[in-house]
């Protein structure tokens, strides 16, 4: 028979590890996202790494927080409009957002490569 409670709540590991096992999950949850074809998922992506509110959004596009929403919750498609609006907004994604491609020599980049960059930059020099 399965155990169908996670190893923390069974008492077997300590909640840091409850910790990591979050942040492993996670990861792989927006790698899935990433290796997606759609423009919706790349935008969700998007939307997680630069930590997007539907009123910034509205604030900032033509859309109403309400469409942001709803386009956040799959219940309607994403226009054309709204990506040029976004990689206005995020020009270094444009390029990513709008085919899923990314060219780092012209700066199209996308989120997980930025992070990456960030996290390469902040890490102490061996020597």
């Amino acid at each position: 028979m399965f155990n169908l409670l996670a190893p923390w709540q069974r008492g077997q590991i300590h909640y840091r590890a409850a910790d990591n096992y979050y942040q492993i999950k996670i990861t792989i949850i927006r790698l899935y996202f990433y290796m997606k074809e759609t423009q919706l998922d790349r935008l969700l992506l998007l939307w997680s790494e630069e930590r997007l509110t539907n009123p910034w959004l509205e604030d900032r596009t033509s859309s109403d927080r309400v469409r942001w929403k709803n386009i956040k919750a799959g219940k309607v498609e994403i226009r054309g409009v709204e990506i040029e609006e976004i990689g206005k907004l995020f020009p270094e994604y444009k390029m990513w957002l709008a085919y899923g491609e990314e060219l780092p020599e012209a700066g199209q980049i996308s989120p997980m490569t930025k992070k990456a960059q960030r996290t390469l930059k902040n890490q102490p020099k061996a020597g």
